[in-house]
Formats: structure tokens, C-alpha cells, sequence
């Protein structure tokens, strides 16, 4: 009974042991691929908003363009018409 008492007690002492502690060496690769999966999630992230940043100035450059373009067609035809 003691025997098994103390084994259950070695098992919850274990579970407040780093992962180190307890000879996991596997457990540092793991830890890092998550951390790497996190960064690339987060780069990701900010390169989507970036890239729709750049889209949104883009579209309204092209707008203002289109803008620029018809106020020249109608000064040239209100020039024209004049004549």
C-alpha cells in the first residue's frame, strides 16, 4: 500500500518538474516549431495588412487618376466648344 502511495506522490510531485527535470529532451523541439509556426502566423498577419494597405493607395491613386483625366477631357471640350 506504501508502495503504491509513493508512487502516486512521485507522479504529482512530477507534474510541477519542468520538462527538463524530468529528462524530456524532446519536448525543446517541440516547443520550438511551435514558437516558429507562432512568428510565421504573426509575419504573415502583418504582411496581409501591409499588402492591403498597398492595394487601398493604389486604388485610390488610380482613382484620383481617372478624376484627373475626365476634368482634362472636359476642359478640352469646353475649350472645343467655345471656339
Amino acid at each position: 500500500m506504501s508502495l503504491h502511495r509513493n508512487r502516486r506522490l512521485r507522479g504529482a510531485a512530477n507534474a510541477f518538474k519542468l520538462p527538463s527535470e524530468l529528462g524530456f529532451r524532446q519536448s525543446r523541439k517541440g516547443a520550438a516549431g511551435l514558437t516558429m509556426l507562432f512568428w510565421i502566423f504573426l509575419l504573415s498577419l502583418l504582411r496581409g495588412f501591409f499588402q492591403r494597405d498597398n492595394l487601398f493607395n493604389q486604388r485610390t491613386r488610380t482613382g484620383l487618376g481617372e478624376i484627373l483625366v475626365i476634368q482634362e477631357y472636359q476642359k478640352t471640350f469646353l475649350f472645343l466648344s467655345k471656339q
